[in-house]
């Protein structure tokens, strides 16, 4: 390839990295921050849960007294306790796709504390990060990025193999007899090299949580694995909450019900959807779906099959939600990287200008 086209591949690895490679470096720091943010909040007074040998309200009355917390608001959802001393949590939409949080004590609906979800600071950060901090079209703004992301990457790799060492061991480890200029460059080809297939793979996780069901779709062709549905009729008649629970157990036996989202009264569709996790649970929850028609009871269920538990791993890999806290440093590590090479490219420049006009 004649030298034009490496120049015009090294132009557009910095041209990438000077605009894309901004939102890159705070997409990853603000990746690495919602690592270690906390999955529900903490009751706001402390109370302490009752004894285990207390049996939980029936669902309808808590329910009816979540409601009545706050009835200004729309209760879309209640987490159910996965432990006799835990509490359950109830979710209210407020404006938009901010949410609030209310404990409840399992045995009486008391609440014990409540906050807004991702408020403050951790709010724009996690928008940021997720792709909502665009507006309608974050999403599409999220994928042109990304794949904008890893173009830059490939061009730097492609400048690597031509113009880096002709050793792995001088690609993996710096060389630290050289100075100057040849050092950051050298330093800078090392840091991408580690990180390259790394940040490679957590955009693509990302791209997967942003559009699932696209994302389901392509697993399901890939994979060859359309998912199974279990379908079967209901009793005749409406079907109150805690009968469709009820009804989700029966239909699944070995399974806890983790949620069940409640539909808002005039729904076109009135299905209340339950997520249920397997007794036997290991590290990544690997949840089956219960959708039941409020109306007249009928029922499907999805269980997971290899594109969902395909799903299921990169979501937990992408969020450091396995293999304890030496991932998540780890993980932290890597959102730092790009930072760390664009600190190392502007500091190239800098020293290459200062060359120019020596």
């Amino acid at each position: 390839m004649t030298s034009s086209y490496w120049k015009a591949n090294l132009r557009g690895h910095r041209g990438l990295a000077a605009t894309v490679g901004v939102w890159f470096v705070l997409t990853s720091l603000a990746g690495a921050i919602l690592l270690f943010r906390t999955s529900q909040p903490l009751p706001a007074d402390g109370r302490a849960m009752q004894a285990a040998s207390q049996t939980m309200l029936p669902i309808d009355d808590m329910l009816r007294r979540a409601a009545a917390l706050h009835p200004e608001l729309q209760l879309y959802r209640l987490l159910l306790p996965r432990a006799p001393q835990e509490p359950a949590w109830a979710k209210y939409w407020v404006a938009g796709n901010e949410e609030l949080v209310v404990c409840l004590n399992a045995q009486d609906a008391e609440p014990c504390g409540e906050r807004l979800s991702d408020s403050g600071i951790l709010a724009t950060v996690s928008a940021w990060h997720g792709g909502s901090f665009w507006g309608r079209l974050g999403a599409r703004c999220l994928g042109v990025l990304a794949a904008l992301a890893l173009v830059l990457m490939l061009l730097g790799l492609r400048l690597e193999r031509r113009f880096g060492a002709q050793s792995w061991r001088d690609r993996l480890w710096p060389q630290r007899h050289l100075r100057g200029l040849r050092y950051l460059r050298n330093l800078h080809r090392v840091v991408a090299v580690w990180a390259c297939l790394p940040l490679t793979l957590m955009i693509l996780g990302g791209l997967t949580l942003e559009f699932p069901r696209t994302a389901l779709a392509t697993l399901q062709t890939v994979l060859m694995a359309p998912p199974d549905v279990i379908k079967q009729a209901g009793p005749p008649g409406p079907v109150a909450p805690g009968a469709a629970v009820a009804m989700a157990r029966a239909m699944l036996p070995g399974w806890n019900v983790d949620f069940i989202d409640i539909p808002p009264a005039g729904a076109p569709k009135p299905y209340y959807g339950i997520r249920l996790l397997p007794e036997d649970r290991s590290q990544v929850e690997i949840p089956a779906f219960v959708t039941i028609d409020r109306r007249n009871g009928s029922t499907e269920a999805i269980m997971p099959g290899p594109a969902e538990i395909t799903r299921a791993w990169i979501r937990a890999l992408h969020r450091g939600e396995v293999f304890g806290p030496s991932y998540r440093v780890i993980l932290v590590l890597l959102g730092l990287s790009p930072a760390v090479l664009a600190g190392l490219g502007w500091s190239m420049a800098r020293r290459r200008q200062r060359n120019q006009q020596g």
